[in-house]
């Protein structure tokens, strides 16, 4: 009791802890579900499938419906036979940043969370338009991707075009009015010559 103590977990659960987990290819976007009571649910191209799995000897065996696969098994990752690796997730943090008075509440992703984030609202800023939600090396972020980073993500604003449709007229009404009281000099001129000849 109250003393450090080393545990070294032998056979069948020394690769894996027996806790739930989630692998993802980021190359196939097919992801594989492992659960504590050794079930499995492998998402391959759209299609869920379900099956029982054990571990040994680096070596998973899921046995579905349609017969036993066998894939290479180590703690962070998971090999197919076509050689597509499947990366454990973790738990992630994504941070919103406004740019504005606006605060956006930070979002867990995890196995007990789901690891797809959920579009916040959009912000708003005085005298912009509200264009995405944009990575730090600026690129739009697909909230239809599976999130397998901690990150922040960015509010992307345009400024609001100011179409002032009373100035216009103004000033054309005032250039009218220029243009009338110089005509009027002229002709006050021009009558002025004639009186005097």
């Amino acid at each position: 009791v109250n003393q450090t103590a080393v545990i070294r977990q032998r056979g069948e659960v020394a690769d894996y802890a027996g806790c739930e987990a989630t692998y993802y290819c980021n190359e196939t976007g097919n992801s594989m579900g492992l659960f504590a009571d050794q079930t499995m649910k492998h998402t391959y191209n759209n299609t869920v499938r379900n099956a029982t799995y054990s571990v040994y000897n680096n070596i998973l065996s899921a046995v579905f419906d349609e017969g036993t696969e066998n894939f290479e098994f180590l703690f962070k990752r998971i090999t197919d036979n076509d050689n597509k690796v499947y990366n454990r997730l973790y738990t992630y943090k994504v941070t919103f940043e406004t740019g504005a008075d606006e605060k956006i509440p930070m979002q867990v992703l995890s196995n007990e969370y789901g690891y797809l984030l959920m579009k916040p609202t959009n912000p708003t800023k005085e005298g912009y338009e509200f264009k995405g939600w944009y990575t730090n090396d600026d690129r739009e972020y697909d909230f239809d991707k599976i999130v397998t980073k901690s990150m922040t993500l960015y509010a992307k604003y345009e400024k609001e075009a100011t179409a002032n449709t009373t100035a216009l007229p103004i000033v054309l009404g005032g250039v009218a009015i220029v243009v009338v009281g110089l005509g009027a000099a002229a002709t006050v001129l021009v009558l002025k010559r004639r009186k005097t000849k």
